[in-house]
């Protein structure tokens, strides 16, 4: 499947109507994932950083593991916000298993004028070419309490380090999608609240980095 999904993605058929509002919810709650276990050393490394600075920090991995014909018409196309990937990522079973607390607290909401909208929801499409620089300013404004050790030039060379390991060289085959919601009672409901969901179009795969105040 995984091969057939790869080649659809380079060239899919684009005469192909567009599923409609049923088929595209059966397949949000049907497309399946499965955890991928540790973390690389330098995202490992990352991590262990911004907890020093009394950050509570998450990571997991996750790869698409099953899907049906109206998610890979999506895929296929990289209509991935429009999907509603990263919200069915999010409340897939396997990052249940690998992060059951955050799982666990998902529903918060935020009210408008227009009424309660689903934080998770509200995820920021982002260039993924700027990712080192938002993980280095994270690093480099600290904690609540604690400020990074380092140099600004330090914090940035984390930055490119996790990409490096997560990236490589393949930047236009990959999608990042940012939040600073707490969009899930996880998160402390601060300013230092930070989500990225980075998606590796051509792996099938997705990393997540989490991180708020400490309790």
């Amino acid at each position: 499947m995984v091969a057939r999904l790869k080649e659809l993605w380079r060239s899919p058929d684009w005469d192909e109507p567009r599923p409609g509002g049923e088929q595209l919810e059966a397949a949000r709650r049907d497309i399946g994932f499965a955890a991928v276990e540790g973390a690389g050393p330098e995202l490992g490394r990352y991590c262990q950083s911004l907890e020093a600075l009394g950050l509570r920090t998450v990571c997991a991995r996750v790869s698409l593991d099953s899907w049906d014909r109206t998610a890979e018409w999506f895929l296929s196309r990289n209509r991935l916000k429009e999907f509603g990937f990263v919200q069915a990522m999010l409340g897939s079973p396997a990052l249940a298993v690998a992060l059951p607390e955050v799982v666990a607290g998902l529903g918060r909401r935020r009210f408008t004028d227009q009424g309660p909208v689903d934080m998770v929801k509200e995820f920021r499409v982002e260039n993924p070419f700027g990712l080192d620089g938002v993980l280095a300013g994270l690093l480099w404004w600290g904690g609540p309490y604690k400020h990074f050790p380092g140099t600004a030039g330090q914090a940035k060379e984390m930055g490119v380090a996790v990409c490096a390991e997560l990236i490589g060289d393949r930047w236009d085959e990959f999608d990042l999608y940012v939040s600073h919601l707490a969009w899930s009672l996880w998160f402390d409901d601060i300013a230092w609240d930070f989500t990225a969901a980075l998606i590796d179009r051509r792996g099938m795969s997705a990393t997540l980095i989490m991180a708020t105040g400490t309790d």
